[in-house]
């Protein structure tokens, strides 16, 4: 294919891609708004937040097997006409989810302070945040059944009325924590009682149109019990081996804020700025990924195999560049980032250089984002699950070395985590090269 070919592929790529690009775009600035407001209470609360978030995303991967089954077992059902099977889909997925989370809440709610200090939180992080996670933990509940009904829309290319919920949330979200945060002066639990009703107000709305438009694909409330064993165990035969990596990624991340909270209130609190980072940067990047798996698939079920290399090949240049430009973008803010939050003149100095640190190694990391895709268009997927424990079992220890035992402090911490994030990019893209992704799967 000449150049004028490639670059006819990285267009309709990236105009392909720019409706994922601005949903998680809209996510990650809602995001961004909610650290602001947080942060004018300080390092300890946010710090608290943020461990606490990270808590709860840890227990969440347990599902995301279920979620990912749900979509795959429902959409093969419809494929056949078969409208019964996907009842039983729908109802094993939210039995399971539902009781699955009961325990979980109840014992995030009653252990949420010895959990965090447990995780080596200071008394000032642990008092912020167990308020926080006692009540955005009787949230787990709407978040999973969520997962498993925006799964059972997505097999119906019902993709709207997910993103409809999702931004409905989050502008409630936002809203109600400006008003909790500076108009009641309810502090960090105003906070966690606006994340509570943005997510029960989310599951109401795919509840509410489950119930109205679940008529055109045969399904209805009623259904939200047809539990059957037989297809709960495919469910999570299909879907195990996402939710072990994602499990495995953010059990690393978990760890990583173990050797943070070890640094003490101001640099934790700094760390949670850091981790925006990589949001505000690769945020493109995760829409073409999302979009470069369709395309390459495309090409795979046709059996175009060049087609599906110069298509991969295409999506990484393009996400080169993107990675290339925005980086360069967030190291001209640096400077002037930090005085949006209520952090002290030393918690101001440390985040600057983290965050030009950590805008600077993104160009590292993109390759984890988009080589994944790639790999799954093509089934090959069971790999990625070794790579990213690779990658973890470098970054992890090379942190801790750097950042607690030579004393360097976070920028050591994170110079670990980029050393960790290298190897698995090294490794991702020798695999893509080695072309086991191409090949034909139905």
């Amino acid at each position: 294919m000449d150049g004028d070919g490639n670059r006819d592929n990285r267009r309709a790529l990236l105009l392909a891609s720019i409706p994922a690009m601005v949903q998680l775009l809209l996510k990650m600035g809602v995001g961004m708004v909610n650290k602001l407001m947080v942060g004018q209470l300080g390092e300890a609360a946010i710090a608290g937040v943020g461990v606490s978030e990270q808590v709860i995303f840890l227990l969440l991967m347990v599902f995301a097997a279920v979620s990912t089954g749900v979509t795959t077992l429902a959409a093969q059902h419809l494929g056949a006409g078969d409208r019964e099977r996907i009842r039983n889909v729908l109802g094993s997925g939210l039995v399971f989810g539902v009781l699955a989370a009961l325990p979980i809440t109840l014992a995030l709610f009653c252990l949420a302070g010895d959990l965090l200090a447990w995780m080596g939180a200071t008394p000032e992080i642990v008092a912020e945040g167990s308020t926080y996670l006692r009540v955005v933990s009787l949230a787990v509940p709407s978040i999973i059944a969520s997962f498993i009904l925006t799964a059972i829309f997505r097999a119906f290319s019902e993709n709207k009325l997910p993103m409809y919920a999702s931004l409905g949330a989050i502008l409630l979200d936002v809203s109600l924590s400006y008003y909790f945060l500076f108009v009641a002066r309810k502090g960090i639990v105003g906070v966690a009682y606006a994340a509570l009703i943005a997510r029960n107000a989310e599951l109401l709305f795919l509840l509410t149109a489950l119930q109205l438009r679940g008529r055109d694909y045969g399904l209805s409330l009623r259904h939200a019990l047809a539990f059957s064993r037989t297809t709960f165990g495919k469910l999570v035969r299909i879907g195990w081996p996402v939710s072990v990596d994602m499990f495995i990624w953010q059990a690393g991340s978990m760890l990583a804020m173990l050797i943070v909270l070890r640094l003490g209130t101001i640099l934790s609190g700094v760390n949670e700025l850091a981790k925006l980072v990589p949001g505000w940067i690769l945020t493109p990047v995760m829409g073409i990924s999302a979009t470069a798996t369709a395309f390459v698939g495309r090409d795979l079920g046709r059996g175009r195999f060049g087609d599906a290399q110069r298509q991969a090949s295409e999506t990484l240049r393009l996400a080169l560049l993107i990675t290339l430009a925005m980086s360069l973008l967030v190291c001209a803010a640096a400077p002037f980032i930090p005085g949006f939050f209520r952090f002290t003149a030393e918690g101001s100095r440390y985040a600057v250089y983290a965050i030009l640190f950590a805008a600077l190694t993104q160009v590292t990391v993109f390759p984890n984002l988009i080589c994944p895709s790639i790999l799954r268009a093509g089934g090959d997927t069971k790999i990625i699950i070794p790579i990213t424990t690779a990658g973890l079992a470098l970054g992890l220890p090379a942190a801790y070395l750097l950042g607690i035992t030579l004393h360097l402090g976070l920028l050591g911490v994170l110079a670990g985590q980029a050393l960790g994030d290298l190897a698995k990019a090294i490794i991702f893209y020798t695999r893509y090269r080695q072309g086991a992704w191409k090949q034909k799967l139905v």
